[in-house]
């Protein structure tokens, strides 16, 4: 699970997939991500499309703001945990 969007991005996620190609890990999820980092993500890098996308989105979820996290996970169809 990549925990913030405030690590270095490209790498780590790479190293991550890294990992899911070796059959080490099974999915990726990711932890404290909002919309637009989340989206960030997706778009994947400059010249390097994701080879695997998060499943789960991890975050703090409370009635005020469901609503908004769950808006930026549907389009993509990620769960929200």
């Amino acid at each position: 699970m990549k925990h913030t969007h405030r690590s270095p991005q490209r790498e780590s996620w790479r190293a991550l997939e890294d990992l899911v190609d070796q059959g080490v890990i099974k999915a990726l999820a990711v932890s404290n991500f909002g919309g637009r980092e989340l989206r960030a993500l997706l778009g994947g890098f400059p010249g390097h499309p994701l080879r695997h996308r998060p499943t789960v989105v991890q975050n703090k979820v409370d009635p005020y703001h469901v609503g908004k996290q769950a808006r930026a996970c549907a389009p993509h169809c990620l769960h929200l945990g």
